[in-house]
């Protein structure tokens, strides 16, 4: 017995298919043009959206692009993979070292750390003891904007808005040749991750670059579900606040939540 052989479509058929091709095509395109940044008037922008700028900041851009740079990197993409995990045991080591000046009995430390003057101590000591869950998604924060510096590094900057000094920049390739070209030791790879943490923790605001870590604020606070950033009542959940301090093993950095954006 022979099957009967497939029907040629008919006209409305053909017709109904580039309806569907073209109305899906139209809902893609739709989403796209959520993602770019929009021109807002001062009367239609929030206090907060007023006061980060991601608006002016970003606009033009696409953000689903800028947000796709900073995603933990795939399974074919080991380079990068290894960059990521040195991430983790910095930060850990980081946060370690704090929890020692109390083991050591350097109670003073603490309170140095917290204070954001240069002569002077804060009345409350730095905050040592945080959930797992809490120490790894800040551990997460940082993985990520050093994803999107690498990435984006490879993009027109210009077009993309993010600034590099050189020193950031070479910091950048370095890191990348590190992993591409040599077989480094953890311990070579983290110092290398550290060095370049602290380019960018101590940008200077009077440099003609403008900050990467800040510009990469607004990437991380962009919902691309929603198409917005999130309201200010949760502007904790990824704004960082970085001290940083000297000891005998090297540059300690510590990220943690702040009270308010940019302090």
């Amino acid at each position: 017995m022979t099957e009967p052989s497939e029907r040629p479509q008919t006209h409305i058929q053909t017709l109904i298919e580039g309806l569907i091709k073209d109305a899906t095509e139209n809902d893609q395109e739709h989403e796209r043009m959520l993602d770019q940044v929009q021109e807002s008037s001062i009367v239609t922008l929030t206090p907060w959206l007023r006061r980060t700028g991601w608006t002016r900041t970003f606009k033009g851009k696409d953000m689903k692009k800028l947000t796709e740079l900073m995603e933990k990197p795939a399974v074919g993409e080991s380079q990068l993979l290894i960059i990521w995990d040195s991430v983790e045991r910095v930060i850990k080591k980081s946060y370690e070292g704090v929890k020692d000046c109390w083991d050591r009995n350097w109670i003073l430390i603490p309170f140095w750390l917290v204070s954001g003057q240069k002569n002077e101590e804060s009345s409350k000591p730095f905050r040592t003891y945080y959930s797992e869950s809490t120490v790894d998604r800040y551990i997460s924060y940082w993985q990520q904007f050093l994803m999107f510096c690498i990435r984006i590094s490879l993009e027109d900057l210009e077009e993309c808005g993010v600034q590099f000094t050189t020193s950031q920049m070479n910091g950048i390739r370095d890191l990348q040749s590190m992993v591409e070209l040599e077989d480094p030791t953890d311990e070579e790879l983290d110092r290398a991750v550290l060095e370049l943490s602290v380019m960018f923790i101590k940008h200077a605001d009077y440099l003609k670059e403008k900050s990467a870590l800040i510009y990469f604020t607004g990437v991380l606070g962009y919902n691309t579900e929603s198409k917005q950033w999130i309201n200010a009542g949760n502007k904790a959940q990824f704004s960082l606040d970085i001290r940083i301090i000297y000891s005998d093993s090297g540059w300690i950095t510590i990220l943690y939540p702040c009270n308010d954006f940019g302090t």
